[in-house]
């Protein structure tokens, strides 16, 4: 099973009474294959506190693979913030079943308590699944240097218009913009 990779969610509790999560909630907003074609035809334009992690969750979206985006995960559990305390807790986000280089829009929600509202937390765009990203990223910056190389322009607004639209980027999908 492909993953995404690891996403760090830094939470704040700025009230004067403990906030217990109950939910934790990600949506895979977009799905954008990276190949163009039969390859990798496509290129992109250059462009030129501290706290520690107190959980790890897994986020599986194999769903994912079935019905296509979007697809929402839940975590049901219950995670506890101080009065006052700022933390940091780890998501893994995988079930990508596709070999292929995508380029993923996830938005990050959570419950406190038992309040019917979702807490908006952001959305990041990652590139992945992991063991694909990097070789794609390499073989991608290496044509881009090539004068012959011929540019896919559905694929560059696509990425353009999804990186736009993301709060953060994982590095990797940072590293399509260079």
């Amino acid at each position: 099973m492909a993953h995404l990779g690891k996403a760090a969610l830094t939470l704040r509790n700025r009230g004067d009474l403990k906030a217990a999560i109950t939910e934790f909630r990600f949506t895979v907003r977009v799905e954008r294959v990276l190949l163009s074609g039969t390859g990798p035809r496509a290129c992109l334009p250059k462009t030129g506190g501290s706290t520690a992690i107190t959980a790890n969750y897994d986020v599986d979206f194999s769903a994912l693979r079935d019905r296509g985006a979007p697809v929402t995960v839940v975590l049901d559990g219950s995670y506890d913030l101080a009065s006052g305390e700022v933390e940091r807790v780890m998501f893994t986000i995988g079930g990508i079943g596709s070999p292929d280089p995508s380029l993923y829009l996830v938005d990050v929600e959570f419950r406190e308590g038992a309040e019917k509202e979702l807490i908006p937390a952001g959305s990041v765009a990652f590139l992945g699944p992991v063991d694909a990203a990097s070789d794609y990223l390499t073989g991608l910056h290496a044509l881009a240097r090539s004068d012959a190389t011929p540019c896919d322009d559905d694929l560059i607004r696509d990425v353009d218009r999804i990186a736009a639209r993301a709060d953060d980027l994982s590095p990797e999908a940072e590293r399509l913009k260079t």
